[in-house]
């Protein structure tokens, strides 16, 4: 008895090495990688969010800033907090980080 495949025998027409397709390519901006569908690596420091961020603290338009986690702002806890320490707590702000408790008050700051 032979073994059920799903997969069709090889005909004439099709050789057992077929060729497989190239992958997708990606033509975002700024792609400078040999393998195009490749992202580029590092962090992105220019996200609409971020920036919206940075703007409100320049205006001034906020006492108190609430995070849901320190990974919502980078993927690394130590760039995030380096983000608050210098962005917001710096300039006299409160920060508050919801899920773990941590509460940086200027001067002092703690856990919730």
């Amino acid at each position: 008895m032979q073994p059920v495949s799903s997969r069709p025998a090889p005909t004439a027409a099709q050789p057992p090495t077929a060729a497989r397709p190239a992958p997708p390519t990606c033509s975002g901006p700024g792609q400078t990688s040999s393998e195009p569908w490749r992202s580029p690596g590092g962090f992105k420091n220019d996200r609409e969010g971020l920036n919206a961020l940075r703007d409100c603290l320049d205006r001034e338009a906020a006492r108190v800033v609430f995070f849901f986690a320190t990974n919502r702002l980078f993927r690394k806890t130590y760039r995030s907090l380096a983000f608050v320490e210098e962005q917001v707590v710096d300039r006299g702000l409160r920060a508050v980080f919801v899920r773990s408790g941590v509460d940086r008050t200027p001067g002092g700051g703690g856990t919730c």
